[in-house]
């Protein structure tokens, strides 16, 4: 997706600019988001309570147009039947949380590379446009773009089971920030609570899924990536080891861990586990 996304012209400076594409806050640490049994006695029953962290609801379209192209996009890209019923068929049980950066300096630029259906290709099964579940800003300010249990568009192979959350920033120009990173840890562990995940990795990793029962489709010549790079997904990591959420398959003869380098803060630092 960097490749991508590195094209984007910014259109503003700040993901506060957005106007009327901005809800009110949703959430705040501690928030009881309640999963309900059936009712009892006319009074609905707690089943669990979910901590989520505060975010701000930024829709991108999604009507029948977008509903028919990710349809179309699992039947010929990753093979899976697709009923009449292409609600339900476009609807996941997530497993897997992919952490990306979006190579460019604003999340406001990142929401418009998503907003559209269709992106114009000439290929008629590439029409699908790019899409992610979450936007977090430089400023640890989480942005939701869609449902987490619809499917979005933002990883080769995975996109059927997969969680996206994009970063707006980059490696060199505009780096990822620790605000970001304590960000992230406080959406995965939300994730986590709602969706019962089984892996957590970075974009860059996604290639070693092939093969992997959760795998759908072919490879394809697809290039590599970096994002969201490897210190950020080693402290994010780090900060939500007491999940026991899986990395990507190892390489063989590698190990998958690696620890964050200089410039980035020991996990311990930033968040504690709840």
């Amino acid at each position: 997706m960097s490749a991508l996304l590195m094209g984007c012209a910014p259109v503003g400076d700040s993901a506060a600019a957005w106007g009327l594409f901005a809800s009110a806050d949703t959430g705040r640490p501690g928030d009881v988001v309640a999963v309900l049994e059936p009712e009892q006695f006319g009074t609905p029953v707690v089943r669990r309570v979910l901590d989520r962290p505060p975010m701000q609801q930024m829709p991108i379209i999604w009507n029948e147009e977008r509903l028919a192209l990710t349809a179309e996009h699992l039947e010929h890209h990753l093979g899976l039947p697709v009923s009449d019923d292409l609600d339900a068929s476009t609807r996941m049980d997530p497993k897997v949380v992919v952490l990306h950066w979006t190579a460019g300096p604003t999340a406001r630029s990142a929401f418009w590379t998503f907003y559209s259906p269709r992106r114009k290709r000439k290929d008629p099964h590439h029409q699908l446009n790019l899409s992610v579940h979450f936007v977090v800003d430089r400023d640890g300010t989480i942005y939701q773009l869609m449902p987490t249990d619809r499917i979005a568009a933002h990883v080769v192979g995975l996109n059927h089971v997969a969680i996206g959350i994009e970063n707006v920033g980059d490696r060199r120009r505009w780096p990822l920030t620790k605000a970001q990173i304590t960000a992230n840890i406080a959406l995965v562990r939300f994730l986590d609570q709602k969706h019962d995940l089984t892996h957590l990795i970075g974009h860059y990793e996604f290639k070693r899924f092939h093969g992997h029962p959760l795998w759908k489709g072919p490879l394809g010549k697809h290039i590599g990536r970096a994002d969201p790079g490897e210190d950020f997904m080693a402290t994010v990591r780090g900060a939500v080891e007491d999940l026991g959420l899986e990395g990507a398959p190892p390489r063989p003869g590698r190990a998958v861990a690696r620890r964050p380098r200089a410039g980035l803060p020991a996990p311990a630092a930033l968040v504690r586990a709840p």
